[in-house]
């Protein structure tokens, strides 16, 4: 019972922190979370960002985008471009 409590406590504190405008609601607080992610990555691709890999644990529910460990800025459109120099398949292009 009492890591039930704790987790309640870490989540209600992870939403009053993050999007307190949510008040603690699940479906409001999953819905901003992805909104803010989108937009990140929307603004992020639009400046010519790339990501060598962009998934789940690079990200935080706040919509920050972290871990830019395989990630640089294109000059000019190139949907074949990968920042990971071991990509020879273009799993991680950008287009």
């Amino acid at each position: 019972l009492g890591s039930i409590v704790s987790q309640e406590a870490l989540n209600a504190g992870i939403c009053a922190a993050v999007h307190p405008e949510c008040e603690c609601d699940t479906t409001c607080f999953m819905r901003a979370t992805v909104k803010s992610l989108a937009g990140a990555t929307a603004v992020w691709s639009a400046l010519g960002f790339t990501h060598g890999n962009l998934n789940c644990d690079n990200l935080r529910l706040d919509g920050s985008l972290l871990d830019l460990n395989v990630a640089s800025f294109i000059d000019a459109y190139d949907p074949f471009y990968s920042p990971n120099m071991l990509d020879e398949e273009g799993i991680y292009s950008f287009g």
